[in-house]
C-alpha cells in the first residue's frame, strides 16, 4: 500500500455492503481518479489486490479544487507529484520539463502583483497550449512552472524548445531543465517518492544552472 497516497488520504472505512462503484489502485493521481468517476458516486480504492476504502466524488473535488492555482488554473505541485508518482507506480517512463521565469520578480516591484498575476497566467497559457496528450503541466511555485511528460528524454527537450518559443510569442522567456526519460527497465523496489522528487530536483538544477 502506498502510504502517502493524495486517495488514501481522502479514504473513508470500507462500508457493508460494499457499493458498487469503480475499483482504482490507491496509486492514481486525483485527475485520473475523477475521471474513473465519471457516472458514479465514488470510488473504492484498492492496494496490493485488496480494497482498503472508499472517496466521494464530493471528496474527489474538494481535493482537486485545493489543488488548483486560482491565478493559472494550473494544478500545483502537490498535484504533479501525484502524477509523477502516478506514472512510476505503473512503471511508466516520465521526464521533468522544469521553467523559471525572467524578469518576474522586477515585473512585481514595478507594475505591482496585479500585472504580476496576468504574466504568470500568461505564461501558464502559454505553456498549457504547447503540451498534449502525455503531458502534465503545474505552477510550481512563484514564478516557476514544471511539466511532467510521458515523453522520452528527446521528446522532453524537444517540449522544452517548443515551450520557450511559445513564451517568446508573448513576450515571455524562461530557462529550462530537463530530467528523466532514460530509464530502460521497472526498478524492483523502487521508493518512488524519493525518484520524483529526484527528478523534481535535477530538472530545477538544470534549469538553474542556465540562469
Amino acid at each position: 500500500m502506498k502510504p502517502d497516497s493524495a486517495l488514501l488520504r481522502l479514504a473513508r472505512p470500507l462500508p457493508d455492503p460494499l457499493p458498487e462503484w469503480p475499483r482504482v489502485d490507491v496509486a492514481t493521481s486525483l485527475r485520473s481518479a475523477a475521471r474513473a468517476a465519471v457516472g458514479a458516486d465514488g470510488l473504492v480504492l484498492v492496494a496490493d489486490g485488496e480494497c482498503c476504502g472508499v472517496v466521494t466524488v464530493g471528496g474527489l473535488l474538494d481535493a482537486l479544487a485545493a489543488d488548483e492555482d486560482p491565478i493559472t488554473r494550473l494544478p500545483r505541485s502537490g498535484a504533479l507529484r501525484d502524477w509523477l508518482a502516478e506514472q512510476l507506480s505503473y512503471g511508466r517512463e516520465v521526464s521533468v520539463v522544469f521553467l523559471d521565469l525572467d524578469g518576474f520578480g522586477e515585473i512585481n516591484k514595478a507594475y505591482g502583483h496585479t500585472e504580476g498575476d496576468a504574466v504568470l497566467a500568461r505564461a501558464a497559457q502559454a505553456i498549457t497550449g504547447t503540451c498534449k496528450e502525455g503531458d502534465f503541466p503545474a505552477r510550481f511555485g512563484g514564478d516557476e512552472f514544471a511539466i511532467g511528460t510521458l515523453r522520452p528524454r528527446a521528446g522532453a527537450e524537444s517540449l522544452a524548445e517548443h515551450v520557450q518559443d511559445s513564451l517568446r510569442a508573448v513576450g515571455l522567456s524562461a530557462p529550462t531543465g530537463v530530467s528523466g526519460g532514460r530509464r530502460d527497465s521497472i526498478r524492483e523496489g523502487e521508493n518512488v517518492a524519493a525518484t520524483v522528487e529526484e527528478l523534481l530536483r535535477l530538472a530545477s538544477l538544470a534549469c538553474l544552472e542556465k540562469k
